[in-house]
């Protein structure tokens, strides 16, 4: 798929005497940790592996984690250097100052070493680089004397290689995380703008773009294409984000509108309940002047028929006086 570049047989030897060294010593080289890399144990499609990168010029930090024990017994551990051999020919080392540091019996410390990453003129980022790491303990804290054969830890028992990043290659790769990073939190449902959804479809075209300039080793066009991609994506979610607010707002608006319509409609409803009532009170009012008319017209009824009755009463008994009067009156005897 792509070309493994293989390594010069004084590497293989290298290693093989290292693997010796580790198996004879029992080396008390506890684990190794790099710290602050660009990238710690990523994935590299170029590389086709896993390593830990650092970007080309910056400085590069391990901690080397030491137990005092040689040979599986217990003792006290003087500190005298501390190595790191790269496979691109140099050997980084630091020099404890007298009286050196000490790990007590069965106890574990931690030591750093530092130092600054190669230019890729020298260490190729091509390919990943093997490293070996190497401890010297002394017989006391005031001689350089080996007490013995040098502690020692290969790559493989870290189990990742060391990458030199340029610094295209270490752009390009931040840009990739920052792209998978959005592309992993908003999915294609979340885009329901047609200008959101289109510009992400660019973002996704850029970011292949870029993923096929990385897998060839064109680091400047792939670290282009991968901020494109970063940039396409982050204009889709400030565009959905501006399509949904101008919703809301609409949404919003139609509310109140529909609100007001409402109240406009309640307001003439209560006009038209109000004039219903006066309409009603001055209907009773009518009624009322019409029902005390009735009664008066009443009252003045039973009057002149109870003066009808008198007149009546009044002339029945004169005519009945008349005829008694008649009955009674004396004769004239002629």
């Amino acid at each position: 798929m792509r070309k493994k570049i293989a390594m010069l047989s004084s590497l293989f030897l290298a290693m093989i005497v290292s693997m010796a060294v580790i198996s004879s010593v029992r080396a008390e080289i506890r684990s190794i940790d790099w710290m602050g890399p660009v990238f710690l144990i990523k994935y590299d499609v170029f590389y086709d592996e896993w390593v830990v990168a650092y970007e080309t010029g910056t400085d590069w930090s391990l901690s080397v984690l030491l137990r005092g024990r040689v040979d599986g017994m217990p003792l006290v551990v003087n500190v005298s250097r501390i190595t790191v051999w790269f496979d691109w020919g140099l050997n980084y080392t630091y020099t404890y100052a007298y009286p050196l540091p000490q790990v007590p019996k069965n106890e574990q410390r931690a030591f750093t070493i530092s130092n600054t990453t190669a230019p890729i003129s020298m260490a190729s980022n091509m390919f990943p680089h093997e490293y070996m790491v190497y401890v010297e303990y002394a017989k006391n804290t005031s001689t350089r004397e080996l007490a013995g054969t040098p502690f020692s830890y290969s790559w493989a028992s870290f189990g990742y290689k060391f990458a030199v990043y340029s610094s295209d290659q270490k752009a390009a790769m931040s840009s990739e995380d920052r792209y998978n990073d959005i592309y992993s939190t908003y999915s294609s449902g979340y885009f329901t703008s047609a200008v959101a959804a289109s510009l992400r479809s660019q973002a996704i075209l850029e970011d292949s773009r870029g993923d096929d300039y990385y897998d060839i080793g064109d680091f400047a066009n792939a670290k282009t294409s991968y901020a494109a991609a970063v940039s396409k994506f982050e204009q889709a979610i400030a565009a959905q984000e501006s399509y949904g607010g101008a919703l809301q707002e609409a949404s919003l608006n139609n509310t109140i509108a529909s609100g007001n319509a409402m109240s406009t409609s309640a307001n003439a409803d209560m006009k038209q309940a109000d004039a219903a009532l006066v309409e009603a009170n001055a209907a009773m009012v009518t009624a009322n002047a019409t029902m005390t008319q009735a009664e008066a017209a009443l009252t003045n009824a039973y009057g002149w028929y109870f003066i009808g009755i008198g007149f009546a009463v009044g002339w029945t008994l004169m005519g009945v006086g008349v005829v008694v009067y008649a009955l009674r009156k004396p004769k004239t005897i002629t």
